[in-house]
This record gives structure tokens, C-alpha cells and sequence, in this order.
């Protein structure tokens, strides 16, 4: 079931009663996730800089480095390719 404005103007959800506190703490916790994206984003291009420009010293860096590296190219290769279906199609 969706939910629609009019639920919400009306104060009543699935037949819970939607107080503004609710309301409130619904919008600070998106709040708080919508950095959360930008900020990995950056970290991780961060990280592969830092392995470009200072490379590691030790040999066992090496070995730090290229497993963060490869988890980044993973996450970032099965985050493209990500298939959502139809499920959200109205």
C-alpha cells in the first residue's frame, strides 16, 4: 500500500496516529543519510589518490592497498550494474 500526502495530512497512517515528533525524527534520519553518500563517495576517491600520489612504504601496505583498492572497483562495479527489475514501476 502506498503512502500518499492525504494520509499524512490527516495524521493517521495504517491506522497509527502520525504525531510531529515522528515526523520530525522520519526527516532528521534521511537527513543524516543523505551525506553519508557523498562523504563515502569521497573518501573512497580519497583513498585511491592517496595510494596514487604516496605510495606505500612497506611491502605489507602494498598488500593493504590493493585489497582496498580492489573492494572499491567491486563495490563501485556491483553498484553500476545493479538491476532494480520492474518491482518500483507504478
Amino acid at each position: 500500500m502506498a503512502i500518499t500526502i492525504n494520509e499524512i495530512l490527516t495524521r493517521h497512517l495504517n491506522g497509527n496516529l502520525v504525531s510531529e515528533s515522528v515526523l520530525l525524527a522520519g526527516a532528521f534520519a534521511i537527513e543524516l543519510l543523505l551525506p553519508g553518500f557523498l562523504l563515502s563517495t569521497l573518501l573512497a576517491l580519497l583513498a585511491v589518490f592517496r595510494m596514487v600520489l604516496a605510495p606505500p612504504n612497506d611491502p605489507d601496505d602494498y598488500v593493504f592497498a590493493a585489497i582496498a583498492i580492489s573492494t572499491l572497483i567491486a563495490t563501485f562495479l556491483l553498484a553500476w550494474c545493479w538491476n532494480t527489475g520492474d518491482r518500483y514501476a507504478a
